[in-house]
Order: C-alpha cells, then structure tokens, then sequence
C-alpha cells in the first residue's frame, strides 16, 4: 500500500511541478506584453510629435507668408487636422495604458500563485504620475489645436 501512496504522491508532485512552469511561463508571456504596451505607449508618443510638428508649422506660419503664398485655407485645415490627431492619439494612448494596467494586474496575480512571498509590491503611484502627465499633455494639445482653430477661422 506504500507504493501506491508513494507514486500517487509523485504524480502529484509532478503535476504539480508542470503547472508551475505552465504559469511561469504565463507571467513571462504576461510580462512581456505589458512591457511592448508600455514601449509602445512611447512610440506612439514620439509619432504624435512629429504629426503634430508637420501640422504646427503649416497651421502658424506667419501672416507674411500666408499672404504671399495664399496659404490662409492650409493653414485652417492645418489646425483642424491637428484637433483630430491629437485626440485619435489621446485615444491610442488611453488603451495603450488599460492594456498595460490590466496585464500588469495579472501579472501581480500569477506572481502571487507562483510564489507568494516573491510579490514585487509597487508603490503607489503619486498624484501627477507620468500617466496624469502624459494625458495633461494631451488634454493642452487638444485646447491649443481648438484655439489654433478659431485663430484661424475653419
């Protein structure tokens, strides 16, 4: 009856010992997306940069050069694109940020199951945090693209 229990115990063990690895390898693959969502939150940042630079130098060329070359209706246009960009990148920058939340929560989660005395405890992010600040830039862009705007008369 020894042996039954013993190599029950090592079936146990063994399943046990693969579902460890399974979820290792889970928080690896976890791990790893909310890192390419977190990068990509910087790409996506460095694009709305140099959208918004083409756009801003279209939209507020001066008075001089609107008149000699007729640019008036561009620049309008210009500054009404720069309303749309800013919030479609507003946007992208929103989801970018839930997908990384919601995979580094599942992530805290696997780290729990897999060793509960190994929990990389976060501390609480302050109140103007890099995500705060990053969507007050938005939220100015948008403000500056409406002004810009009316300047321009679209």
């Amino acid at each position: 009856m020894s042996n039954t229990s013993d190599s029950a115990n090592d079936r146990q063990n063994a399943l046990d010992a693969r579902a460890l690895e399974s979820l290792r390898l889970i928080y690896a693959e976890t791990s790893a997306t909310m890192r390419h969502y977190s990068s990509l939150q910087f790409a996506i940042q460095t694009l709305y940069l140099a959208s918004v630079g083409a756009l801003g130098s279209a939209a507020f060329i001066s008075e001089k050069a609107n008149v000699l070359l007729g640019a008036k209706p561009v620049a309008a246009w210009a500054a009404g694109a720069g309303i749309l960009i800013s919030v479609f990148f507003f946007l992208l920058t929103l989801a970018c940020e839930r997908h990384r939340k919601h995979f580094g929560e599942k992530a805290r989660e696997l780290e729990r199951a897999i060793s509960p005395c190994v929990v990389l405890d976060v501390p609480p992010s302050r109140a103007v945090g890099a995500t705060n600040a990053l969507n007050g830039f938005y939220i100015i862009c948008i403000v500056f693209w409406c002004f810009g705007t009316l300047v321009r008369g679209l």
